[in-house]
């Protein structure tokens, strides 16, 4: 019985020690830097939602007035089997901002003012999933980049410009955004903060501009390019549904799916 005990504690000695520890040092002898610089190129942000009535219509103005100083081009949200109103309260937040649109039995497509981005609104009747939405959204979108972000948290102004600009790296074929806790009052919310800080750092040590191996990334933010011929990085790009098994986190499918082709 003691052998057990020692076996476990050394095996979760490695797991929260031992690996972080392993993985910084081989950062820092297999250094690698991204060569970060300009992309041509516009943004099609991707977002699913299900029941994201509180959050969703703010995200929409938020993402809106980003594209008065970014390179959003379109922006599609895919309103996954949603109870609630969240159809409702975006259509009244896009009357809101003078975005006219027109519905069909499974689209509400804006048709907006030179300048401003297009943005499309896909309601599903039946809830499919992030992947399988979002999988719907690539299908439909243009542009040459993908931005995926879920519908609660605040984009940074200028976050989406520093996103792209490692993709001037033909190496790079996907980017993640940190989440970054603005006001943590309560004991619970300082602790998730810390161990926060503490997974951000495993992740760096992993991460693409030191050994090429970060597995799971943030979902909040995520960027990667389309698969266009006159994009370099365009054999990145590979439909969530068809990389198995679906239970799978999308971003760590992605993730694993570039590690096998050699991307970062």
């Amino acid at each position: 019985m003691l052998w057990l005990l020692s076996s476990s504690l050394v095996l979760l000695g490695y797991a929260y020690a031992g690996y972080p520890g392993l993985i910084w040092g081989v950062s820092r002898m297999r250094g690698r830097r991204v060569k970060r610089g300009e992309v041509e190129g516009g943004v099609a942000v991707l977002m699913a939602a299900h029941n994201e009535e509180g959050v969703l219509p703010g995200k929409m103005a938020q993402l809106l007035e980003l594209a008065k100083r970014e390179s959003i081009r379109e922006i599609w949200v895919g309103l996954d089997g949603c109870t609630d109103g969240t159809g409702e309260r975006v259509r009244e937040e896009l009357g809101k901002l003078n975005i006219q649109y027109s519905i069909s039995n499974d689209q509400c497509s804006s048709v907006t003012e030179e300048g401003r981005p297009v943005v499309h609104v896909v309601e599903f009747e039946k809830r499919r999933g992030k992947a399988a939405v979002l999988n719907e959204l690539m299908g439909r979108a243009t542009q040459p980049f993908f931005v995926m972000m879920d519908a609660r948290q605040r984009v940074e102004e200028g976050a989406i410009g520093k996103l792209l600009a490692n993709f001037a790296d033909p190496q790079v074929g996907v980017v993640s955004g940190a989440l970054v806790y603005e006001s943590a009052v309560s004991g619970v919310q300082k602790g998730a903060e810390s161990y926060w800080g503490y997974e951000k750092w495993i992740r760096e040590s992993e991460s693409s501009n030191r050994i090429k191996e970060q597995i799971v990334r943030s979902g909040v933010v995520y960027t990667t390019p389309y698969h266009k011929k006159k994009n370099r990085n365009r054999s990145c790009h590979n439909p969530l549904h068809q990389m198995p098994p679906v239970s799978w986190s999308r971003t760590s499918t992605l993730s694993l799916t570039l590690t096998v082709r050699g991307k970062v």
